[in-house]
C-alpha cells in the first residue's frame, strides 16, 4: 500500500481523490511550459526560440532534453487533451 510510503501525504485522502482513468487515455504532454498572459511576447518569443533551437547533437543541451523524455526535438505546443484534467480538478474542488 501507499501508507507512510510518503510521510507529507495522506493516504486515505489521496485515494478519496483519486478519479477513475477513462478506457481510452486522452493525449497529454507531461512537460508544458505555461506563462502568464501579462508576460511580454518578446519574453515568450525568446523563450519558444531558445527550446526550438536545442539540438540532441549538442551535449550541452543533450542531458537537459533526456530527462525530459526528448528523442529528438522539441514539439511544437499542444492544447487539446487536457479536459481530463480540468475535470479531476473540477471534482476535488480546486478549480
Amino acid at each position: 500500500g501507499i501508507s507512510g510510503a510518503l510521510p507529507n501525504v495522506d493516504a486515505d485522502a489521496l485515494k478519496l481523490a483519486v478519479a477513475q482513468v477513462p478506457e481510452v487515455l486522452p493525449t497529454f504532454d507531461h512537460c508544458q511550459f505555461d506563462a502568464l498572459s501579462s508576460t511580454p511576447e518578446w519574453k515568450r518569443h525568446s523563450f519558444s526560440s531558445a527550446i526550438f533551437a536545442m539540438d540532441m547533437n549538442n551535449p550541452t543541451h543533450t542531458e537537459v532534453m533526456c530527462l525530459e523524455g526528448i528523442k529528438e526535438s522539441w514539439a511544437p505546443p499542444r492544447e487539446e487533451g487536457y479536459e481530463v484534467v480540468e475535470q479531476a480538478l473540477v471534482a476535488s474542488g480546486k478549480l
